[in-house]
């Protein structure tokens, strides 16, 4: 077991005036990521071989469509729902067969997150 010493960071956007507006706090030294997992531990990630996986189809899908309106774990829920609902492993082993697959969200985040420009469009 261990104890977090945090770390310090500062933030410009926390201050209400311009007095204050250059905020020092201590966070958490494991604050701010965020972890996006195909499968939970212990299950199998399918993966289509000429399209790919089920994990990244979706989270392309999702983010071309929602990717700068949306916040992260918005994103990340619609990921899950479309590998969730719209994926189905067929195989030639009917041990394979008919099987589903949910994806893993792990935030430690402290504040919302959003992408300020499309990305996920092709130009």
């Amino acid at each position: 077991m261990q104890l977090d010493e945090g770390a310090n960071a500062s933030d410009t956007k926390r201050g209400k005036t311009a007095a204050t507006a250059d905020t020092a706090y201590k966070i958490p030294t494991e604050a701010d990521f965020l972890y996006a997992f195909s499968c939970p531990p212990g299950y199998f990630s399918f993966r289509n071989g000429k399209q790919g996986s089920w994990f990244i189809q979706a989270i392309t899908k999702v983010f071309k469509k929602h990717g700068t309106n949306l916040e992260i774990m918005q994103l990340l829920t619609r990921v899950n729902q479309t590998v969730a609902m719209e994926f189905e492993s067929n195989s030639q082993n009917k041990d394979y067969t008919g099987k589903k697959q949910i994806p893993t969200i792990v935030s430690l985040l402290t504040k919302d997150l959003y992408f300020t420009r499309n990305r996920w469009t092709e130009d």
